[in-house]
């Protein structure tokens, strides 16, 4: 859909200059804005120093921006999508203390991502021999250190894993809804396989996607 310059005194973008570029955006929607007009974006957090240097290169003047916390994600983002019982659910059975004791028990292995000494995320995964994969169950890191690289150094970091361990990918699992997510998986090389079922207890039943990353050898 095509629009005359100056058409909006604002214009509101809740994720979806995700879909065709930060800087693009910010380029190609300009012209649409009236003189002392105003354009608010919500965006995947990415490289905030290098996001900050988009705006003003493409000739906005900025009047502030703000993080998420990690709650606001999980009862903002996360509640909409499958309900505050389902979120206070998977919160205690797999992000508890005893959760994780318990997933250590079953084959799960934890690992904390440092920078300079100091924890800023963690990662969980374990090897399912039978099916020749690394499963990637969680991968968290502080909302300030993200888009810093060091997700894809994790990946590179389980690829080589996965290598030494013989085994031909890895995979992980995304919630149909969070699209955000998939494509960054998409990114750094991961490929969508299909929706499954997960029966997580207490009634609860969710479907997913499956992703995986193909293990290349040399």
């Amino acid at each position: 859909m095509e629009f005359p310059d100056e058409s909006f005194d604002i214009i509101w973008s809740e994720g979806s200059i995700f879909v065709i570029g930060f800087e693009k955006g910010l380029q190609e929607w300009k012209r649409l804005i009236r003189p002392g007009g105003f354009m608010v974006i919500h965006d995947e957090l990415g490289v905030v120093e290098e996001k900050l240097e988009q705006i003003f290169s493409c000739g906005y003047e900025l009047l502030g921006y703000f993080i998420l916390d990690i709650d606001v994600w999980w009862n903002e983002y996360f509640v909409p999508m499958i309900g505050q019982k389902a979120v206070d659910f998977i919160l205690s059975r797999f992000q508890s203390k005893d959760a994780i004791v318990r997933q250590i028990k079953e084959g799960y292995h934890y690992y904390l991502i440092r920078e300079n000494h100091q924890a800023i995320g963690y990662f969980a995964v374990q090897t399912r021999e039978e099916d020749k994969e690394l499963f990637l169950s969680k991968l968290y890191l502080k909302l300030e250190k993200r888009g810093k690289g060091y997700g894809r150094k994790v990946i590179r970091f389980l690829e080589n894993m996965a290598r030494e361990k013989d085994l031909d990918r890895i995979t992980l699992t995304v919630y149909p809804k969070n699209t955000n997510a998939m494509r960054i998986y998409e990114k750094i090389g991961f490929k969508m396989i299909g929706p499954i079922l997960r029966d997580l207890g207490n009634d609860l039943i969710v479907e997913d996607y499956k992703m995986e990353k193909v293990i290349i050898y040399r």
